[in-house]
């Protein structure tokens, strides 16, 4: 629900929600079944029961029939209008700031790991343990029986 922030929870399900997001970054394209399926990865039982919810609520119009059936934005209804902005507030309220994404902490994690003059921890900044602490806490896991089984009791086997 992400993809159109908080007002993603006032939908029924987050398949809907993906599919509002569809139609509100591109409010004048159609769109198959076929496609909204491809984009959204939801079967298509989920999208159709997407679609009629948006139809109820006059966000969505269905043009054609059959095969040939695709679905447009209501973008000249007053209702459509409004939510196009409300999406757009949502969008800006979910996303996080630029400096704040998880791509730029990796490349910060990367470039001082590049440089290899210190040691560089995980990219949340956990430290890198030593050899001697790696070996410690090998010490202490149990020993296992990898690939040896024991034989069960006869009586394991009674009814």
């Amino acid at each position: 629900m992400a993809a159109i922030g908080p007002l993603g929870h006032l939908l029924r399900s987050p398949s809907a929600a993906r599919v509002l997001s569809l139609f509100t970054a591109e409010p004048h394209r159609r769109f198959t079944l076929g496609e909204l399926r491809t984009a959204t990865h939801a079967a298509k039982g989920t999208i159709q029961a997407s679609l009629r919810m948006l139809e109820q609520a006059e966000l969505v119009c269905r043009e054609g029939h059959g095969a040939a059936t695709a679905y447009r934005y209501a973008a000249e209804r007053e209702m459509a209008q409004q939510m196009l902005g409300l999406v757009a507030v949502s969008r800006r309220q979910a996303a996080p700031p630029a400096a704040e994404t998880f791509a730029d902490s990796m490349r910060q994690w990367l470039a001082a790991a590049a440089d290899g003059t210190e040691r560089v921890g995980g990219p949340q900044g956990e430290p890198v343990p030593s050899e001697a602490e790696r070996v410690a806490r090998l010490k202490r896991l149990p020993k296992t029986t990898v690939g040896r089984s024991s034989p069960r009791p006869a009586d394991a086997y009674a009814l």
